[in-house]
């Protein structure tokens, strides 16, 4: 039988007109699993098939990464295969191409999708704490800005991911994560905050904190979600992605 398939979306991201899609259970797990040898060509496609059939592109539209807990970026453009990026390590995906659609998949790390309805660039990145602590947030908004995207403008949305009340960290790594990553909870355990490093990296880079829409949801204690600290290896991956081209320049 084939699980329902759940489909989470941005509110100002819709308003603004950019498809795009926060998946979760199952499916997109499958997106994938191709790579590491997990089930067949044919799975593959009856997956991808159904999430950009939400987003209303075609297959070979949606674009994805080998991700690798890093801050490289890729810009893809108008006839690039999809193929080709499957091997091509990075954590951050952006393209001003009206109807390619750029995705990343998750399993507690945060999903971000960004958007600017001046001129029509997107992106997806995915930050766990590495990426985080990289930086990835903010070089992915000054790289849009050096590519014509206006920072006023932009809208950014952060999809299901593990919150800190669930991302329970040793106290060394506690100790060695800046203040606005700690945090601990009414029986003191030491936690990471994601949402706090990512915050304080786009803020750095002048975005405020009402261009932002935080997902409240846990990934972690959620179970319509795959959550590598919950599964372990056998976790699948939620793919979340987005359209670009819609300008309204």
């Amino acid at each position: 039988m084939t699980e329902e398939l759940i489909v989470h979306q941005a509110s100002e991201l819709h308003a603004a007109g950019f498809q795009h899609a926060f998946f979760a259970c199952g499916e997109s797990a499958e997106l994938h699993a191709q790579a590491r040898g997990g089930i067949t060509h044919a799975q593959v496609a009856v997956s991808r098939g159904r999430m950009v059939r939400c987003l209303a592109v075609m297959p070979e539209a949606l674009h994805c990464v080998r991700q690798v807990h890093g801050d490289r970026i890729l810009e893809v453009t108008r006839g690039a295969e999809r193929r080709q990026w499957l091997d091509t390590e990075g954590d951050a995906l952006m393209t001003r191409g009206k109807g390619i659609a750029v995705g990343i998949v998750t399993a507690d790390c945060a999903p971000l999708l960004v958007a600017d309805p001046t001129s029509g660039w997107v992106a997806a990145a995915h930050l766990g704490r590495l990426g985080a602590l990289a930086g990835l947030a903010g070089k992915l908004v000054r790289r849009l800005q050096e590519r014509g995207a206006c920072l006023e403008t932009m809208i950014f949305a952060v999809g299901p991911h593990i919150q800190a009340s669930s991302y329970e960290v040793g106290e060394a790594m506690f100790a060695a994560l800046p203040l606005v990553a700690q945090f601990q909870d009414e029986r003191g355990r030491y936690c990471c905050s994601l949402k706090g490093l990512i915050g304080a990296d786009l803020e750095a880079v002048g975005v405020r904190s009402d261009q932002i829409q935080w997902s409240p949801l846990d990934t972690f204690s959620d179970h319509r979600f795959f959550s590598h600290r919950r599964q372990g290896c056998e976790a699948g991956r939620q793919l979340s992605a987005i359209v670009g081209g819609c300008s309204g320049g």
